[in-house]
């Protein structure tokens, strides 16, 4: 019988086990027991630094309205 724990995790089995299969299954006891121990916590988001900052680049529209003034019509063609 072979038993194994990893933290929480216990695995038993009543079969051999070959070297490779011991070693897949301690891997797999691993990660279930990393996963548990760090309960359900969000993942903390790399900070990521680029060394140069950035902002918002306001646009500045030029001011076209001499290139586009209405003429006055009449209806009497004035």
């Amino acid at each position: 019988m072979v038993r194994i724990q990893i933290g929480d995790v216990l695995i038993k089995i009543d079969q051999e086990l070959t070297p490779r299969q011991l070693h897949s299954l301690l891997g797999k006891a691993t990660t279930i027991a990393l996963m548990l121990a760090s309960g359900p916590e969000e993942p903390e988001k790399p900070l990521i630094n680029l060394g140069f900052t950035t902002e918002v680049a306001h646009i500045v529209e030029p001011d076209l309205s001499e290139y586009f003034e209405e003429e006055r019509v009449t209806l009497d063609g004035r």
